[in-house]
């Protein structure tokens, strides 16, 4: 996804605000508020606002569930009328989006391969007014194809009238839009700004303004079907085709740590342990938790003869898995060279009570007992 984003507050403070908020499940949660008024009162508002749904967003997946927390909390511990618009969506990698609208603008959803604007809504109260034990909130599931955008807004644009008491409308909107389809978000973020500009002339603002452009990378299309290619190669065992893809992709300057993990396992599959040491590591060490790369991991530095990294690593596989014969084999095994022999028996045990009927575990258990009973 790419994004642009632009903000106007009417006064020296402002009730609107646009936040991205990692969510669980990799996902992203992109949010547009509009707050009640202006001024300080409506900066207030929005400062809690903005932290409670923060914490919402970050242990919580449902979108009603997050708008029906947010307005509780509001209505227990804002005093006064002032209450909130917002429209809330979750991104997820593969073009889901999630999305719910408590009474805010719809957003607008620019369809690529039909050249046309669809609008989403759905039925949900303002925040922070109502406090119901059975308010209810909706929220609705869709999916973004490669080029598809959406746009978030808030009413200060929509609504704000001229010096002839014309409103420049959503219909505008759409209309720029449409005209600037094939260009970047900031692009048409720009071409809006700049018709309102026009439109509004010497007038001034009468409200904060919002405006918010995201969009499904159509450049990552190619780079998607070129790493289902990779993953292709590799369950194949084709492992110099897949080095080559893989090679191509780095070159075009994106930022994926996958690409590591895929280049490793790339050179663990040719046995070229040094080198799968190097890029699983550096995928392993920016924190993700993936329990092939680490077992790889365990392995390479195994086949290595660097034992105590070995077991240090598969250690972190069973961090994320407990249950893995293979990781409670390669933690058995290191200690087993190291000359740990009640600490390799102890792993070794796990693996052949998890997979009995693997003879290498088998014998591995057996030697250990020996070398221990020496």
């Amino acid at each position: 996804y790419r994004f642009s984003s632009w903000w106007q507050p009417m006064e020296k403070v402002s009730g609107d605000f646009f936040d991205l908020i990692p969510m669980p499940g990799d996902s992203l949660g992109v949010l547009v508020a509009d707050v009640m008024g202006h001024g300080i009162p409506a900066a207030l508002v929005t400062t809690m606002a903005k932290i409670t749904f923060q914490e919402q967003c970050r242990r919580n997946t449902r979108l009603d569930e997050i708008f029906y927390h947010v307005n509780r909390e509001l209505c227990d511990n804002v005093p006064g009328p002032e209450y909130l618009t917002a429209f809330l969506i979750r991104l997820e990698k593969d073009g889901t989006v999630h999305y719910a609208n408590a009474s805010h603008c719809n957003a607008l959803v620019y369809r690529a391969a039909t050249h046309s604007i669809e609008k989403w809504d759905t039925d949900g109260l303002f925040i922070g007014a109502i406090r119901e034990k059975d308010m209810k909130y909706e929220f609705k599931t869709d999916k973004l194809e490669y080029g598809d955008k959406i746009i978030l807004m808030t009413d200060g644009i929509i609504e704000h009238k001229n010096e002839d008491g014309e409103e420049f409308g959503m219909e505008r909107i759409e209309e720029i839009i449409l005209s600037n389809a094939d260009k970047s978000p900031q692009e048409i973020q720009e071409a809006v700004l700049e018709n309102f500009q026009k439109f509004k002339g010497e007038s001034k603002n009468q409200d904060d303004l919002t405006f918010f452009v995201l969009e499904r990378d159509p450049k990552w299309k190619d780079y998607m079907e070129k790493k289902d290619l990779v993953l292709d190669y590799l369950s194949w065992k084709q492992t110099s085709e897949a080095l080559q893809v893989l090679q191509n992709l780095k070159d075009s300057g994106f930022e994926d740590p996958t690409l590591d993990l895929y280049f490793g396992k790339a050179w663990y599959l040719q046995e070229n342990y040094p080198e799968a040491i190097r890029y699983l590591s550096k995928f392993h060490n920016t924190g993700q938790n993936h329990f092939e790369a680490a077992l790889m991991l365990a392995s390479a530095y195994y086949n290595q003869k660097e034992y105590s990294k070995a077991f240090d690593i598969a250690q972190d596989a069973l961090n994320l898995n407990r249950n893995s014969a293979q990781a409670n084999y390669l933690a058995g095994m290191s200690l087993l060279k190291m000359q740990k022999y009640e600490d390799a028996i102890h792993y070794l045990k796990k693996a052949v009570d998890l997979n009995p009927q693997d003879d290498n575990y088998l014998s591995a258990l057996r030697k250990a007992e020996r070398r221990n009973n020496r």
